[in-house]
């Protein structure tokens, strides 16, 4: 009798564990977050309000934003999907915001304020006693921004809003590239944003299109390639992109269509699109949604 309420309750743990809910996308609308299931087509809304909504791997916990003092504070929080538990990852942190997920989820990496300079921080989000900031080698000589992975979790990508590094996970410098070397007279800001495809052969990143406008100028997508070090536009012409993330071959982007209106009554409007890395295949994801991330 023993032996079958073991086989029980191994039959029943092995079911909660193997119907955990696990999510394929996350993104936000203003600051609400939300999953999406691509298995039930369903999206739930976080109970949560943040930026920089990052699913991790495996589809079970989204890290982001926590905006403190009307946006004067920032610090990088977590949510459980499966019980709605939110934690502070750094709670010691004042200004640091941009959480990104390693490729196999053992570490995240984000933008730190001290003060005085920016840093890019790597911590464990599982043992937050193994806070470390990387890239070492690189933070002491200026302030880097907006740190994306490379498809083997093996690399970071970083800038100082002069150069573009590979660096590893000790901060040692692989390559590095003047921003105007992908492009001709840039037009650089520290949000923006360049990966490196999986085959490590393209840089993707986003910048506006005229740097010289007095005014706001659209942003597109551009590709650059290492090999015929030639950069070219990939975003459709007459829209306003930003925010690449790289999923396999297939860039996934915010934007609109120019002249469209961006601000609803309650908050900031704009869409997710995709194309494949060459430009090809153009197409609306998701509407009325940013921030795009996902479950690898």
């Amino acid at each position: 009798m023993r032996h079958y309420c073991l086989i029980i309750l191994v039959l029943l743990f092995s079911y909660r564990v193997s119907g955990q809910k696990r999510y394929d996308i996350c993104y936000s609308y203003g600051l609400n977050l939300f999953v999406f299931s691509q298995v039930d087509k369903r999206e739930d809304t976080l109970d949560v309000i943040g930026a920089d909504p990052d699913l991790s791997p495996d589809g079970t916990r989204v890290a982001y934003t926590k905006l403190e003092n009307g946006g004067d504070r920032r610090r990088i929080m977590c949510v459980d999907l499966t019980n709605g538990r939110t934690t502070f990852l750094e709670p010691t942190c004042k200004h640091c915001y941009g959480p990104v997920w390693s490729p196999d989820g053992k570490h995240i990496v984000y933008n730190d304020f001290d003060g005085s300079q920016w840093y890019i921080l790597l911590l464990d989000p599982d043992d937050k006693a193994a806070l470390a900031s990387s890239p070492r080698a690189l933070i002491t000589t200026g302030g880097f921004y907006s740190p994306t992975w490379s498809d083997d979790g093996k690399k970071l990508l970083v800038h100082d809003l002069t150069n573009v590094f590979i660096v590893d996970l000790t901060g040692r410098i692989l390559d590095s590239m003047p921003i105007t070397r992908l492009r001709k007279d840039p037009a650089i800001s520290s949000g923006s944003r360049y990966l490196l495809s999986r085959d490590e052969t393209n840089i993707i990143f986003d910048m506006d299109i005229d740097a010289s406008a007095v005014d706001d100028s659209p942003s597109a997508i551009y590709v650059y390639n290492r090999e015929t070090k030639k950069t070219r536009k990939v975003s459709p012409q007459g829209y306003d992109c930003f925010q690449p993330v790289l999923k396999g071959d297939r860039i996934f982007f915010c934007g609109w269509k120019v002249g469209d209106p961006v601000v609803d009554e309650k908050t900031f409007v704009g869409n997710i699109y995709s194309s494949a890395i060459d430009g090809s295949d153009f197409r609306l994801e998701f509407k009325n949604r940013r921030d795009f991330s996902f479950r690898r």
